[in-house]
């Protein structure tokens, strides 16, 4: 990766923003499941968390080492049973994975074709919540196409999606019929996918955390008309503009009110000024304590949302500038000219603000999903 890349800040006298890399240290590739989303791992580590964290905090280190042992397939068939069972619990929405459990050939059949993300909501409890049901709607459809995949039946991958009546809009006619053309696209049509389903997944956040009023995320997306801040220093900016300070406030002066009870500075002037900058994203337990210090107007629920939007934003805008520059120095060529961003759009800044548009209506006249075993349905 270029070094730019890896020291990109959000303010540059006479350039443009830039992401912040999300992978220092890391192969910059995002780990996808059900063909064309992000690994739950993979969104818990954004979060600045992790599986093992989560399942420590719910069910002990020990616990929850037998639990990772499970998930990574190294734990033997009744060990798997046992644990199963003791961490299960009895109700009506987990009775097909006990009735699998109990060893019922036709429920074990059905928990073989749950996906993943439908059984990361089923361990956080959150089967619920809209965003996780669009994802396993998502992942459920996309099952067939990794099959015709697995079996090297590219045209078939390609007519799956068209006819789809949701997976067809996350992709361009065009890439479908270059996929058919020429096989070896596949995994930048998976990509674009990829980038297409987290620009819908902040706009559903968007929906459901706005209700009836304007959206509230549109703000944090990259865009034309906002060359010099990346997410990272937009989101700092809505906490400033949910207080009653003076426009603009000094580095300084919020130095002097981020004072804590006793007195003293917790945050310098140079850390400030590397929140309103971009040149770090503020941490989220950082931000609510910020946030307090400063009276937002906002309560600690949206402030942590646009947090969370900010960072799916950041990192598929962080994908699509490293996609960029690895196509340019290592693409020779049909490919070293390929566009990654979705349906042809040459510009981040355009794609986000149609696109966007589109999504928003999208999912304000499809409504909210509702959940029923191994399905997502919409209401």
């Amino acid at each position: 990766m270029k070094k730019r890349l890896n020291e990109s800040s959000g303010r540059r006298k006479g350039k443009l923003a830039q992401p912040l890399n999300t992978y220092e240290g890391r192969q910059v590739v995002p780990k996808l499941v059900g063909w064309m989303l992000m690994d739950p791992s993979q969104m818990l580590r954004l979060y600045g968390t992790s599986v093992t964290r989560i399942l420590s905090d719910q069910y002990g280190e020990a616990m929850a080492k037998a639990i990772t042992r499970l998930m990574n397939g190294s734990l033997g068939e009744k060990a798997s049973m046992k644990l199963l069972s003791e961490i299960i619990p009895r109700d009506e929405t987990t009775l097909p994975i006990r009735e699998a459990i109990d060893g019922d050939p036709i429920a074990q059949k059905k928990i073989m074709r749950t996906g993943i993300w439908q059984l990361f909501a089923d361990g956080l409890g959150a089967l619920h919540k809209p965003e996780y049901l669009f994802l396993i709607d998502i992942e459920s459809r996309c099952t067939p196409i990794l099959l015709a995949r697995q079996q090297g039946k590219h045209s078939d991958v390609t007519r799956l999606i068209a006819e789809d009546d949701l997976l067809g809009n996350f992709i361009a006619e065009s890439d479908l019929d270059a996929c058919v053309r020429n096989p070896d696209m596949i995994h930048a049509l998976q990509f674009k996918m990829y980038l297409e389903g987290q620009l819908s997944f902040v706009a559903l956040l968007d929906v459901l955390h706005s209700e009836e009023r304007a959206p509230r995320y549109r703000q944090l997306l990259p865009s034309n008309e906002w060359t010099e801040q990346n997410s990272a220093a937009r989101f700092f900016g809505v906490i400033l503009e949910s207080t009653d300070l003076p426009k603009n406030p000094t580095n300084k002066q919020l130095a002097d009110l981020l004072v804590d009870p006793l007195g003293q500075k917790d945050f310098d002037e140079r850390t400030i000024r590397r929140w309103r900058s971009g040149e770090t994203m503020i941490p989220i337990d950082t931000a609510l304590i910020v946030s307090d210090r400063l009276s937002v107007k906002i309560t600690e629920m949206e402030l942590f949302n646009y947090w969370k939007a900010a960072v799916h934003i950041n990192d598929f805008w962080f994908l699509i500038e490293a996609a960029r520059s690895a196509f340019q120095s290592l693409a020779k060529g049909e490919l070293k000219n390929f566009n990654v961003l979705p349906f042809g759009y040459q510009s981040v800044g355009q794609w986000c603000s149609e696109r966007y548009e589109f999504w928003l209506n999208f999912h304000r006249e499809r409504g909210m999903p509702s959940h029923t075993f191994g399905t997502a349905t919409f209401s």
